[in-house]
Order: structure tokens, then C-alpha cells, then sequence
């Protein structure tokens, strides 16, 4: 089971779909080059496992939770990508932009 609504830092709520979690951790592991999608899954299910069952859950909780299964399971490249990411995100009033990825690109190459 799993939460069924997401909060955003903007107030908004939707509906909770778990496979993005999945998507959000391959696309950070491929940035790093960590990892590609069989590892993301596995991943993504962990995270799964820390987050509450049915109800309300905020976005900042989740992406904890990420960032910390990401950190606890050794992929310390991609954690960095979307602490990063989380924080950009953040910082906008909207959804992450073009531009937020360029910059998560430009860190990668420059930590390499």
C-alpha cells in the first residue's frame, strides 16, 4: 500500500503514482551513471516500503526518503543529483524547468 495524495509546496494535491518514485530515481541513476532501470525499480519499491499507507503525504517527505535510500544503498552520485534537484525545485514556485536539469548535468560533469 501507499499514500494516496501528494501535497506540493504550493498547496496543490494529486493523486499519488508510485511509478513516478521510479522514474524520478532512473533518471537520476542514468545522469550519474550509476544505474539504469532494474536498479531503479528495486529502489523505488524500498522506498515505497518507508512511506505511510492511504492518506496525505508531502512531496518533501518523499523525496526524503529517496535521497536517503539512495545514500543508505551506496549510490552517493545520484543522492547528490536529487538533493540537488530537490532543491532547486524548491527554491521555484513551479515545476522543475529545462533549466534545472542543465544545471543537474553541469554538476555531474564537473564532479566526474
Amino acid at each position: 500500500m501507499h499514500p494516496l495524495w501528494l501535497d506540493h509546496s504550493d498547496g496543490q494535491s494529486v493523486y499519488f503514482q508510485p511509478v513516478r518514485i521510479q522514474r524520478v530515481i532512473e533518471a537520476a541513476g542514468l545522469a550519474s551513471g550509476e544505474f539504469g532501470e532494474d536498479i531503479a525499480q528495486m529502489l523505488a519499491r524500498e522506498v515505497l516500503t518507508h512511506l505511510p499507507d492511504g492518506g496525505h503525504i508531502r512531496i518533501e517527505r518523499v523525496e526524503d526518503q529517496i535521497e536517503k535510500v539512495l545514500l543508505e544503498s551506496g549510490y552517493h552520485a545520484t543522492a547528490r543529483l536529487c538533493i540537488l534537484f530537490h532543491s532547486l525545485c524548491a527554491a521555484e514556485t513551479r515545476p522543475a524547468t529545462q533549466h534545472a536539469m542543465d544545471v543537474m548535468n553541469t554538476f555531474m560533469a564537473a564532479s566526474r
